[in-house]
């Protein structure tokens, strides 16, 4: 098989990812953090703070600002429900993963109003018509960085200019770009970033997290065991327990902390993999009939991820062609972005899109150009 659905998982990971999964069970030596004062909860405790740290280099962040989640969607869930409350307003985004948009769309329902900065043909955000969207109770942005369909990455300026300007606190989506491009976080404004593991990070699925600035007013959200404080009827609201509620995934934990290891161990490699892939793959694409690329063009604002369409063809049909034809696995559809299918006319059809990883080779790209040739040409 000749894998391109990385944007849903990566399912090739660095050899040591599995490795430190399996010493961590197998090694007997890693009890519940922070539940007891002896060894094994000690060295728990000291394996998750080490993963803590290896995040906060990828993030610019916090060691102890890193909260741990079982993945994206609950740590945007976690925040969202943290911070955003009736009475706010709140400013989102077409680009947005269902992942933001349901727990946004259950504060709407609530009374929080809703706006939408639409997409433009260059598959930017109109910012300047944006401004429009601000009333007197705008308090968050809510925002994906990297689209999951187009692989388009968000203006980092634009999303701080914004932001600074109306005092918005912001709640982003960092699955796409987090692992695949090489981004300043620190230049973001005061908020939170939400990630996974299981994507770009090339860490074990159920395993994620958020990022969080200094000197919001959250809340928790899901309370219960946290190792100290029982006897309060109130779950802790220091950082990172806030957020932790219960037993952590330690042996995932490990997995992600080798993932964060090897990418930072081989940034330039991987960041530069990535860009020569997308190249490959766009002007190749460029070259071929009979298809619509969903796609700006600007290879170095890309995550390594490109939808497509063939005129002759819904999207689902031509996943299965690929995949029993040649035995290349794409995703077709959705994508669990249903306003950029509004936005772009493909409600119906949906989209079909190639997301590439550091592991993927130029030989596979080769093959999968020549499907998408014969198949939309009928050669």
């Amino acid at each position: 098989m000749i894998y391109m659905d990385n944007a849903a998982t990566t399912i090739k990971k660095p050899k040591v990812v599995a490795k430190k999964v399996f010493e961590a069970i197998d090694s007997e030596i890693f009890a519940n953090p922070s539940r007891g004062g002896h060894e094994a909860s000690i060295l728990a405790l000291d394996a998750v703070y080490t993963a803590r740290e290896n995040i906060a280099k990828l993030f610019n962040a916090n060691a102890l600002n890193i909260s741990f989640t079982h993945n994206a969607t609950y740590a945007l869930n976690m925040a969202i429900d943290s911070l955003i409350t009736q009475s706010d307003d709140v400013i989102s985004t077409k680009y947005e993963h269902n992942s933001a948009l349901r727990p946004l769309y259950k504060k709407a329902a609530k009374g929080t109003k809703l706006q939408f900065i639409d997409i433009l043909d260059d598959f930017t955000l109109d910012w300047e018509n944006a401004k429009k969207l601000i009333t007197k109770n705008t308090k968050f942005l809510v925002i994906n960085l990297a689209s999951n369909i187009t692989g388009e990455v968000m203006d980092f300026e634009k999303i701080r200019d914004f932001c600074n300007e109306f005092d918005l606190i912001m709640i982003a989506d960092a699955s796409q770009i987090a692992g695949a491009k090489r981004a300043d976080y620190s230049i973001l404004p005061k908020g939170i970033i939400c990630f996974t593991g299981h994507k770009s990070l090339y860490g074990p699925q159920g395993t994620g997290g958020m990022v969080i600035s200094d000197n919001l007013n959250l809340k928790p959200v899901i309370v219960g065991g946290s190792g100290f404080k029982s006897f309060s009827h109130e779950h802790p609201k220091n950082l990172p327990d806030i957020f932790e509620a219960g037993t952590l995934n330690v042996h995932g934990i490990c997995g992600l902390n080798a993932a964060c290891e090897y990418i930072l161990e081989n940034e330039d490699y991987i960041y530069k993999r990535l860009f020569n892939l997308s190249k490959r793959f766009y002007l190749g694409l460029k070259k071929i009939p009979n298809i619509k690329i969903y796609s700006s063009g600007n290879i170095i604002n890309n995550t390594a991820t490109f939808s497509i369409n063939l005129n002759n063809l819904d999207s689902a049909e031509f996943e299965l062609k690929l995949e029993e034809e040649y035995g290349i696995a794409i995703r077709s559809g959705s994508h669990c972005a249903p306003l950029v299918h509004e936005r772009f006319n493909t409600v119906e059809k949906g989209m079909a899109r190639f997301s590439f990883s550091s592991f993927n080779t130029f030989e596979e790209i080769d093959i999968a150009l020549n499907a998408i040739d014969i198949i939309a040409n009928k050669k």
